[in-house]
């Protein structure tokens, strides 16, 4: 595990994102003129590339209350949520939707839950590139 602090909404949330569980993903947008032309080339109308990010996270023991409120945030029934996330050296800033999420219950350790590998698949809702 690696400690990583996670922004969503403004808010830091110092949690552990599972080592090796991090995928940053892209998918090329296109347009409803894409597709196969009379001559049978492949036409694309390309729209823009949306990156995601997919990841398994779990509470820092130091701070179990930051992970609750994690859960209780990313699981909240809005529409999105602004994330920073990394990306290539750096970050990206954009609007995801979440759908649904996951985690396993680890029994109570010291008198405190410890839950195992929440998995969050974070969704853009619009390109983060356009075409130039």
């Amino acid at each position: 595990m690696t400690f990583s602090p996670i922004k969503m909404d403004g808010k830091e949330y110092r949690i552990r994102v599972v080592y090796d569980s991090m995928y940053l993903s892209f998918e090329l947008q296109e347009g409803d003129n894409a597709g196969k032309m009379l001559n049978w080339e492949t036409y694309r109308d390309m729209k823009g590339t949306e990156y995601s990010h997919q990841m398994d996270v779990e509470p820092d023991p130091f701070f179990p209350e930051d992970f609750d409120a994690f859960f209780h945030a990313v699981s909240a029934p809005v529409a999105s949520h602004r994330v920073e996330l990394p990306y290539g050296q750096d970050t990206i800033s954009y609007d995801a939707q979440i759908h649904s999420g996951r985690m396993k219950d680890g029994g109570k350790l010291a008198g405190k839950r410890r839950w195992h590998g929440l998995s969050i698949l974070f969704v853009p809702i619009r390109p983060q590139r356009y075409p130039e």
